[in-house]
């Protein structure tokens, strides 16, 4: 059995990402995030598996191809891959000697935790909600077995840490580190700089801008947002991509207004672009605060969202919304109309820069540190 020394306080830490993903999302610019802030603080990640906008950050990466994450419609075949794909695992970190292991999606968790703890400490991550019915139980299962060679296991909310200790019992240390962005890099917009972004975006002047994003799938609700467009005296911007990109095209052609823009990779431009963010997704697969929201609020876009997203405490810290859940379009429309105002746009600001990355990062190396 290979090991590794326990490092020292203070030496640059050499961790091991894995993960594989080829669809862009919070959890995948989350990694990105963290360990781009880690590089330029001196340590050295290490990526084994590939996800979308690791290498533009110029991180090192070992490729290796997974299957897709486990869900609902994969979990089965994924289960059946998995020996495979633990056999090519093992050779991809032959030569790693890492500080620690870092993975995040529940293939790499239940399926690769006992061979890599073999070689170095495993911390986890967990950014949403468990599936229900007997998938998820069954989910469940392995994922309590595997917790239990798991370092620590960081939650991006509480109502998240709940539901793992939910799962794995009082075993496994359970941290909460809500998400962050670079609150520095992303500002508000100047009066110039929202014109030049809705200029480049088409976008008549003087109507007011809806933002919705995210992953184009059921638990997030893009068609409910195409439902807010009709209801809507202005534009509204639906970025993102999923299995429900098709449907949310079909909906879309017959509302005058929006613009379904699928995945757009510099996301700064429609936030300088919009007035306000509608967040619909369903508390069944969400953790909070999202990086969609924080990204928002550090542009000072106001946020409004309703009683069945889980979000309510993040949102109404942050001065936004809060609707009950069997609110209408109509009602979401004139709560998005009555949050766009400069009072509301500086209290979100304020809240996002509680979020910072710098302190965030330093977070999460606190708790690696503390368990190596």
């Amino acid at each position: 059995m290979t090991t590794t020394a326990a490092p020292k306080i203070g030496h640059m830490l050499t961790p091991a990402i894995v993960s594989h993903s080829t669809v862009p999302g919070g959890a995948e610019a989350y990694l990105t995030r963290l360990y781009r802030t880690f590089a330029q603080d001196g340590h050295s990640p290490i990526m084994v598996g590939g996800i979308p906008t690791w290498d533009d950050a110029g991180l090192d990466r070992i490729p290796l191809t997974l299957s897709p994450k486990w869900g609902g419609k994969t979990m089965a075949t994924g289960l059946l891959k998995l020996s495979g794909e633990r056999r090519k695992l093992k050779e991809a970190i032959e030569d790693l000697s890492p500080d620690y292991f870092h993975v995040q999606y529940k293939r790499e968790q239940i399926g690769f935790t006992d061979l890599l703890a073999r070689r170095a400490p495993v911390v986890w991550t967990e950014h949403g909600r468990f599936l229900r019915g007997p998938k998820g139980a069954l989910l469940a299962a392995g994922y309590r077995e595997a917790a239990k060679r798991v370092a620590v296991i960081i939650c991006v909310s509480a109502d998240v840490a709940d539901d793992v200790r939910r799962v794995v019992g009082p075993g496994p240390r359970i941290e909460v580190i809500e998400n962050a962005v670079d609150t520095s890099a992303l500002q508000p917009a100047s009066d110039v700089e929202k014109v030049a972004a809705r200029e480049s975006l088409g976008i008549p002047d003087g109507l007011p801008v809806l933002l919705w994003i995210g992953r184009l799938a059921e638990s997030k609700r893009p068609r409910f947002a195409v439902q807010l467009a009709a209801a809507w005296p202005g534009v509204t911007l639906i970025a993102g991509d999923g299995p429900l990109h098709s449907a949310v095209v079909q909906d879309a052609s017959s509302v005058t207004g929006v613009r379904v823009l699928g995945h757009v990779s510099d996301t700064g431009r429609l936030y300088r672009a919009s007035d306000v963010m509608a967040f619909t997704s369903t508390g069944a697969s969400e953790g909070y605060p999202t990086t969609t929201m924080v990204e928002s609020a550090a542009h000072g876009v106001p946020i409004v969202t309703d009683g069945q997203s889980g979000a309510l405490s993040a949102v109404s810290a942050s001065g936004g919304f809060v609707l009950p859940s069997d609110a209408t379009a109509k009602d979401w429309a004139e709560a998005l109309l009555e949050s766009i105002s400069p009072e509301r746009s500086a209290a979100v600001r304020r809240w996002a820069v509680e979020h910072d990355v710098r302190a965030w990062a330093q977070k999460h190396e606190d708790i690696v540190r503390s368990v190596l």
